[in-house]
């Protein structure tokens, strides 16, 4: 169900269409730009003021991995990769397919970044980076200890971070600066997801538990650590100004803390798919 938005299930469009609500929770709390959920069908979903935009790729039979908002482009741009290396961009005329990697059977596509199209980066499992057709521009000099699970890029520096699922952080192909890592600590869950500061002085890091850690000037707005059940928690959106973030389980269940206004949530896919990330 559409919580708070919509009554019922909706069907998903090949191009974006926009509903207007009626019964949005109403506050003084920021909703930023809104924000997108995608599933693993390639579902895309627009949460934002008093409205919702539904999303479905034509055609799709690969899994959608993540995606990555074009927020220097014009329009209302998102670049979703799919675990056969497909890259499709989404726009208010549709869907189109702007690239593509190739995938390895022994170390998979996890994550996808970029605010231009020109810079989207691709990462695999092992931290290996890549642009939109396969061209490395990071590759780890030694293996990581464990997988990596988020790719971060900044719209005001040059540069990326890696995120591992064992909480280590590397910046790479840039000069971001490190601000720490949780790499020598004992973690409830592993590390899914990341966020960087808008001025590029700190970032965010999402535990499956729901813990959140902030390092450099992030700030720290709770967490869903013993609230949610199981390892559910899946990715995290700060607002712009970092005075509160998002957070999205597997369900598609979104929490707003901190200064976030609560948009809505897209519980219980009408196909079962799982909620994959939060942009």
């Amino acid at each position: 169900m559409l919580e708070n938005l919509l009554a019922e299930g909706t069907v998903a469009f090949m191009t974006c269409q926009s509903r207007g609500t009626s019964n949005v929770v109403r506050s003084l709390k920021s909703a930023g730009r809104g924000y997108r959920v995608l599933f693993a069908n390639g579902d895309l979903y627009h949460f934002y003021r008093g409205h919702i935009s539904i999303c479905r790729p034509p055609n799709m039979r690969s899994v959608a991995v993540g995606m990555t908002v074009l927020e220097h482009e014009e329009n209302d741009q998102t670049v979703v990769l799919f675990y056969d290396g497909t890259l499709m961009l989404s726009s208010n005329a549709g869907w189109s397919v702007v690239g593509s990697v190739t995938p390895k059977d022994d170390n998979a596509l996890v994550a996808v970044t970029g605010h231009l199209l020109s810079n989207v980066a691709v990462m695999y499992r092992d931290g290996t980076v890549v642009d939109l057709y396969g061209s490395t521009l990071a590759a780890p000099a030694d293996p990581h200890p464990t997988p990596g699970a988020s790719l971060l890029a900044s719209p005001n520096a040059k540069g990326l971070y890696i995120v591992g699922s064992g909480g280590w952080v590397e910046s790479v192909n840039g000069d971001l600066p490190y601000h720490g890592s949780l790499s020598r600590v004992k973690l409830n869950g592993p590390i899914v997801d990341g966020a960087i500061t808008s001025q590029c002085d700190g970032y965010w890091l999402l535990g499956s538990d729901g813990g959140v850690f902030t390092f450099g000037s992030a700030r720290f707005h709770g967490s869903l650590s013993g609230v949610i059940s199981g390892h559910s928690a899946r990715s995290i959106l700060p607002l712009p100004d970092g005075s509160g973030y998002w957070i999205l389980l597997r369900s598609g269940k979104v929490y707003a803390l901190g200064n976030c206004a609560y948009l809505g949530s897209m519980i219980y896919h009408p196909k079962g798919a799982l909620a994959i990330q939060l942009a």
